[in-house]
């Protein structure tokens, strides 16, 4: 079966601590509406998991998927696609230090394609890349610019380069 496997990454002024904790906020997200064109609802966390609900507008089609964030001490955060679309796949943040005060992410979609989606694959690799590089663009964003309520300028180091 054709797969997916589309990766995207981003430089970010932030500790990777830090970065890696809004990642994982899920209701950050959803209580912000962080991303342009996605909404987020939290249908159940424990603190180590979080389940919820991702609706993505593209146009006039709407995409629902349900994904679940296991939330390691460490390590990439993997969010498994429950339901909708990519189902069986899974959506990757590997945020990796880059010295104290900047860190890299790795965005990373894993899934098989069936049926018409097979077909469409290439345009769907280009859109996923696109999503990407937009809604990485905007957790950086969110981080940089202190408005991640678990994050202020405070915490980055003395002497650091915004």
């Amino acid at each position: 079966m054709p797969s997916l496997d589309v990766r995207r990454s981003i430089s970010i002024a932030a500790p990777a601590d830090i970065v890696r904790r809004q990642f994982a906020d899920v209701a950050h997200h959803a209580e912000t509406n962080l991303h342009r064109g996605v909404r987020f609802e939290v249908l159940n966390e424990d603190g180590a998991r979080c389940h919820y609900r991702q609706v993505t507008r593209v146009g006039p089609v709407r995409i629902t998927q349900e994904l679940e964030l296991e939330r390691l001490d460490e390590g990439p955060l993997i969010n498994t696609v429950i339901s909708g679309q990519f189902a069986g796949g899974t959506i990757t943040f590997d945020v990796q230090p880059d010295g104290a005060d900047r860190s890299t992410v790795e965005a990373r979609l894993d899934a098989e394609v069936r049926g018409l989606d097979a077909v469409v694959a290439p345009l769907l690799r280009r859109s996923v890349r696109r999503a990407f590089a937009r809604g990485l663009e905007e957790d950086r964003n969110d981080l940089e610019s202190g408005s991640y309520e678990g994050y202020t300028n405070s915490d980055i180091a003395p002497g650091a380069v915004l």
